[in-house]
């Protein structure tokens, strides 16, 4: 567990149109909002908020504009599944009163790496989204943090949308310190470092009971 971190944060995958669909309705009829999000592309691209108890069509319709989306700007057939389908998680946003952006939400982006056999973290940026955040009204730029994808929304820079984490002056700007900072790259460490070494392992563990099954058969 982690001080400053929720112990888990609630995903499914969908491999294909119709179990995206029934995934989502399920989930607004269980009063969950929802995010989906497509596999390996970049931009903002297919991203999809369900935040207002949508009916069928309306899921339908913004499930058909994601796949389309992808089809359309990186030519790949039938969207780029498996799709993500997470929880909403309704973010904090710049309090700080003297700052041009404030209102907006944001994330923090940490970087891992590996330096020889040592996995390390690097608090690099915290991307902004492109307006300020309004619960009544339903506009994407509120909630996507990608600094292109806003950039060319807004005709601003993308690094007006991005601010250095290894800052004091951010830091301050968005109430955090360097206990919270050590606190992420710990957990960022430790994730990346179980899916290199427990899920690896499950996977190759999987994969020999697989075939031993299949040799039996």
């Amino acid at each position: 567990s982690f001080k400053y971190l929720d112990p888990s944060i609630e995903y499914e995958t969908a491999l294909s149109r119709d179990d995206l669909i029934n995934q989502i309705m399920q989930k607004i009829k269980s009063g969950e909002q929802v995010v989906i999000k497509p596999f390996g592309v970049g931009l903002g691209r297919g991203i999809e908020f369900f935040l207002d108890n949508e009916d069928e069509n309306e899921i339908i319709k913004k499930v058909d504009f994601s796949i389309k989306s992808i089809e359309n700007n990186f030519n790949i057939k039938n969207g780029s599944f498996p799709y993500t389908i997470s929880k909403y998680i309704d973010a904090t946003v710049i309090n700080d009163i003297n700052h041009q952006l404030k209102g907006h939400k944001y994330e923090l982006r940490i970087i891992v790496y590996r330096h020889k056999s040592v996995i390390k973290a690097f608090p690099a940026i915290i991307k902004i989204a492109g307006l300020a955040y309004d619960k009544n009204v339903n506009d994407r730029l509120m909630l996507i943090n990608n600094a292109t994808a806003v950039s060319a929304k807004t005709n601003l820079p993308r690094h007006a949308f991005s601010l250095p984490l290894t800052n004091l002056k951010t830091l301050d700007t968005l109430g955090l310190n360097q206990e919270h900072l050590i606190e992420v790259c710990k957990f960022a460490t430790s994730y990346i470092n179980y899916c290199l070494n427990d899920v690896d392992k499950l996977e190759k563990e999987c994969y020999k009971n697989y075939y031993s099954l299949n040799q039996a058969n």
